[in-house]
């Protein structure tokens, strides 16, 4: 039934546990945590933590990265380096799945659709002749793609797809931006569609009023 090796691992449903601990079963949910007489706050977890030291002492508080659950079937993948994470988890989940809903959100623990992604990026160049610095608590969400050179070193940023929807900027209030890099360069804007329709294909700061306006990059000129 369970079984403690000398060496210390500890076995349930085999007697040579080859990890500290080690279970082994046929149903379909081997191990459950379960946390009896709880309230049904979002707050109110049960799970597993996981802690790292630079050295040999036994750390009481020191959860880096969690993976818990609440009443309602929610899981929350929880990370933060402070190591705080003993004490309302969800506070710090960096990707959530609403067990109401089924939604998932990255960077938000109340996702309304099927997916939904919120974050915040410090510092963006949106084309060669335009640029902006967004503050903390803009609503931004953004998709990276990254390429390595032949060696595997190195990633760069070659892509981006972002969403802006909050008012922070004049031309880029509900904007989708499209924004591609050569190899080792800074990605810039390509394309946006505004929150009206229009699309723009080109050069940032050329914006007009066109329902389709296409430009040379940063030259602007050439409707």
């Amino acid at each position: 039934r369970m079984f403690i090796k000398t060496g210390g691992n500890v076995g349930i449903g085999t007697s040579a546990p080859s990890y500290k601990f080690d279970v082994y079963g046929t149903d379909d949910i081997t191990m459950r945590i379960h946390r009896p007489s709880s309230g049904l706050a979002l707050t109110d977890t049960c799970g597993i933590g996981f802690s790292h030291r630079g050295d040999t002492n036994t750390s009481t508080s020191d959860t880096r990265a969690a993976i818990v659950s609440t009443y309602n079937g929610s899981l929350y993948l929880c990370t933060e380096p402070g190591g705080n994470l003993n004490s309302n988890p969800v506070d710090h989940a960096a990707l959530s799945i609403v067990g109401t809903t089924q939604n998932v959100g990255i960077g938000t623990t109340s996702p309304t659709t099927l997916t939904e992604m919120r974050g915040v990026v410090p510092t963006l160049t949106l084309s060669s002749s335009e640029s902006k610095t967004w503050s903390i608590g803009d609503d931004i969400a953004k998709i990276s793609f990254f390429s390595r050179d032949g060696s595997g070193i190195g990633a760069h940023e070659t892509g981006f797809i972002l969403n802006k929807t909050e008012n922070g900027g004049a031309s880029l209030s509900g904007a989708l931006v499209f924004g591609v890099a050569n190899y080792n360069t800074i990605a810039a804007e390509a394309m946006r569609i505004d929150n009206d329709g229009k699309v723009l294909i080109g050069d940032a700061a050329s914006h007009t009023s066109d329902l389709l306006q296409i430009e040379t990059p940063a030259s602007g000129g050439g409707h």
